[in-house]
């Protein structure tokens, strides 16, 4: 059974105000005479009398004093509130996850992206239930000795080259400073994801980047 929050009212005593509530004739007592008798603050009387007069409804039980008429109804059930279900939730963790552009979204844009009624904290749940946390982004790994040696080679063969009327065409990546602007500080990932390439961070010192690939054509 779901343990409701904070003290509450026992079933005893909730069965005394509502007897004492339901009295009819010379002895019927207003409900501040019933808070002084039980010792009960008076809007918790109010409550408790309110809530059984609907359980009775619902019950079909006449008996006011009926456990089933003075349990209250739990505050907090597991999933009972729940903003979104869990479909909308996947399709929201797959966005944040999408690609480098959405690992460094903040949460406002997302929301807005995904079209969810929703406010960044409860992103924020939904993404951490998941493992999911805005972490620094891992810095680009240094280039092996091999990957060394090729650009190496590929720089002594080109190097009297005129590169003023040259395109590269594979693997190039400019990102001016003011481009990410909006960016988030960090990336969504999961642990162990720190070196999948949208969690890599490929800015330089002065926030533009750089990635050049081989393949160079006259324009």
């Amino acid at each position: 059974m779901v343990q409701q929050r904070g003290p509450t009212t026992s079933l005893a005593k909730r069965g005394q105000i509502v007897r004492l509530a339901n009295l009819r004739g010379n002895v019927r007592l207003s409900i501040r005479q019933i808070a002084a008798i039980t010792n009960v603050t008076l809007s918790t009387c109010a409550d408790i009398i309110q809530l059984s007069t609907l359980q009775r409804l619902q019950t079909q039980i006449q008996d006011p004093g009926s456990e089933k008429n003075l349990r209250p109804t739990p505050t907090a059930r597991k999933g009972y509130n729940q903003v979104l279900t869990e479909e909308e939730k996947q399709r929201v963790i797959s966005l944040a996850l999408r690609d480098t552009a959405h690992c460094c979204k903040p949460f406002h844009e997302l929301i807005t992206e995904s079209g969810l009624n929703i406010c960044s904290n409860t992103l924020s749940n939904i993404l951490a239930a998941d493992g999911i946390h805005r972490r620094r982004p891992t810095q680009k790994v240094f280039l092996k000795v091999r990957a060394q040696a090729v650009r190496l080679e590929w720089a002594l063969k080109y190097q009297n080259l005129n590169f003023q009327k040259g395109l590269f065409t594979d693997e190039c990546h400019l990102e001016a400073s003011t481009s990410c602007s909006s960016h988030a500080k960090g990336v969504l990932r999961r642990a162990g994801e720190a070196y999948l390439p949208q969690n890599l961070d490929r800015r330089f010192p002065r926030g533009s980047s750089n990635v050049l690939g081989r393949n160079y054509v006259w324009v």
